[in-house]
């Protein structure tokens, strides 16, 4: 059973009851998949996985902005109520004495609420924070086309990323003069004959090497990654297929380095 297409547009409409259906779905099908769609319809369910934590990171961070209101009208509430409480009893010095006492207890309290308050706030800074992290993620998707010879990447997060440079097998680091901008899911093709010439001909005892591929990124807050893949023919029935297999995306200072 194929899983049907969907749209970005179609899962931000989707119920959290439909995304975890369809998480369900991608783990139901992938073990009858071929190992390319396997891998593919497992990607899918990662997708929809962090469509959830998304969801759910919003609605943490929803519930602190409401709860950090709540305070400020207690406070507020508090401080008015004070005032009034200690303008009618003034008049009385009879009960100067409990005045003061109210006063310090109500002082008490609002250092509490405050104290409580700072905290509510630290947590909503690193709400925010995990936010913009999960936004500037580096997320790629690598396929090899055989009938072309062409490396095609995906960018499958939610921002921009520029490619610098990329090696293929035992050839040098080529680095672009100007970068390559990967628009979030828009194709980038690069030539890969390394590839097709590591994984084709003769095959040697124990099958080919795999066929290394590392890029140099950065995000759009100018941060910089490293991702490394590596290419390994598939041995199964009929035409041959090139797996790509994704080792790492690891934030490193590459232009440091060279």
């Amino acid at each position: 059973m194929a899983l049907k297409e969907t749209s970005l547009g179609v899962i931000d409409k989707m119920s959290r009851a439909e995304l975890k259906h369809a998480i369900i779905m991608c783990f139901e099908y992938a073990p009858d998949a071929t190992p390319i769609d396997r891998l593919a319809v497992l990607q899918e369910a990662q997708f929809y996985m962090r469509e959830l934590e998304n969801r759910r990171d919003s609605r943490t961070s929803l519930r602190d902005l409401i709860l950090e209101i709540v305070v400020i009208l207690l406070i507020g509430g508090e401080i008015i109520l004070g005032y009034y409480q200690g303008r009618n009893e003034a008049t009385a010095s009879a009960l100067e004495y409990q005045v003061l006492t109210n006063l310090q207890t109500s002082s008490s309290a609002t250092a509490s609420t405050l104290t409580e308050l700072q905290a509510t706030s630290k947590q909503m800074n690193e709400a925010v924070q995990n936010e913009l992290a999960v936004a500037y993620e580096v997320s790629l998707n690598v396929k090899f086309d055989i009938t072309s010879d062409q490396i095609i990447i995906t960018n499958e997060g939610r921002t921009r990323v520029s490619l610098w440079g990329s090696k293929v097998g035992k050839s040098g680091i080529v680095m672009e003069k100007v970068p390559r901008t990967l628009t979030p899911g828009v194709p980038y093709l690069i030539t890969g004959h390394e590839v097709t010439t590591g994984l084709t001909g003769v095959v040697p005892k124990g099958g080919f090497p795999p066929v290394p591929f590392v890029m140099f990124i950065k995000n759009e807050r100018g941060e910089e990654f490293v991702a490394r893949y590596e290419f390994a023919q598939m041995l199964m029935m009929g035409p041959s297929q090139i797996q790509p297999i994704m080792l790492s995306i690891t934030p490193f200072e590459w232009s440091k380095k060279r």
